[in-house]
This record gives structure tokens, sequence and C-alpha cells, in this order.
């Protein structure tokens, strides 16, 4: 898990010396659904009373008096299985394959997005709250079969947006996914 600072300009923001890492996600597997939230558990922890408090620097070069930071994740970046996991959302071969609307695997050849029924972001945060607080995994399991959504922890973060934040990068989107389909099987 790694982080860059958007502040700085494009040409510098992804150079080794100006990224974190924050922390390592230990092999030999990805983790399961359920297991992602808790290596993400400590990183929402430090950035909840950046946000919320800030932190106050008593000098800096434009501002002798101090200045107060405001800290957040702006977005999460990684390939699509990443992407869901760690949005709380199912993966893309399921029946609800889009994070964004309800448009089932049965229609995937639905091609007009005027017909698609996009997710709110009320009715995503409801629906993962309802699987936070439910008793027992088999409830937690049903109420994932019926929303294909579930918790993150990215979710305690009160500026989160789960449909605008998270980002599937270009090398896995483009390169090693639509282009090698596209030549692979549609030329």
């Amino acid at each position: 898990i790694a982080m860059a600072l958007l502040n700085l300009p494009p040409s510098l923001r992804y150079r080794a010396e100006n990224l974190y890492v924050v922390g390592i996600i230990p092999g030999p597997r990805e983790p399961s659904l359920d297991e992602i939230n808790h290596f993400l558990c400590p990183l929402i922890d430090f950035f909840l009373p950046a946000w919320k408090d800030g932190t106050w620097f008593t000098r800096t070069i434009n501002h002798l008096q101090g200045r107060l930071s405001r800290s957040v994740i702006a977005l999460a970046v990684q390939d699509l299985p990443g992407a869901r996991k760690v949005g709380g959302n199912a993966g893309p071969t399921s029946y609800h394959m889009c994070n964004l609307c309800w448009l089932p695997k049965s229609d995937i050849s639905n091609f007009d997005w005027e017909l698609w029924q996009r997710r709110t972001y009320e009715e995503c945060l409801g629906a993962t709250q309802h699987w936070r607080d439910a008793a027992t995994k088999k409830e937690r399991d049903n109420i994932f079969k019926e929303t294909r959504i579930r918790w993150s922890e990215l979710l305690r973060l009160p500026y989160w947006d789960p449909m605008r934040s998270m980002v599937v990068d270009g090398m896995h989107n483009l390169f090693l996914g639509l282009v090698q389909f596209h030549f692979r099987d549609l030329i």
C-alpha cells in the first residue's frame, strides 16, 4: 500500500523519493474480501483525525505564524479485482458486475446506458452498514448475495464516496485488459 502526495506537480508526484509505503500485504495469497479491512483499519485510524482536526504546523516558509493542514485519501488506485475488494463490492464477474449501477450480468449486452439503474451513495452506504451490523456470518452472506456490496473501512471517512473515489489504474485497465481483449478477441 503506497501513497502519493497529490499537491506535488505530476512530474514529481510519483518519483520513488516522493512515495510513501504505508504497508505491505503479505503473501503467499491475496487477502479475502473480509481480511482486506484489517489492512485498511490503521490507515483509516490515521486519516480520520487528519481530516477532522487537521495537523498544525507551527511555521512554514509561506506561513510564519503557522498553518493548519488537513489530509484526505482522495483516490484509491488499483487493478479491478483490488478495487472491488477495497471498495467492498463483489468481483467483476459476479451477478452485479458493476459498482456504479444495478445492471445484472444477464444484461451484459445492454449498451444503452440510459436504461441502467444507477446505484446511489445512500443505498450503498445503507447496505454496507446493514452488512457490517449483521449478527451472524450467514446473515452477512445473505446481505452480500442480495446487494453485492459489503462494509469497507474506507466508509469510515466522512468524505469517502465509493462510486467516485475508486480508480482502476491505466496499466491494468487499458494495456493489460482492454487493448489485449481488443486485439485477441475482436480483431
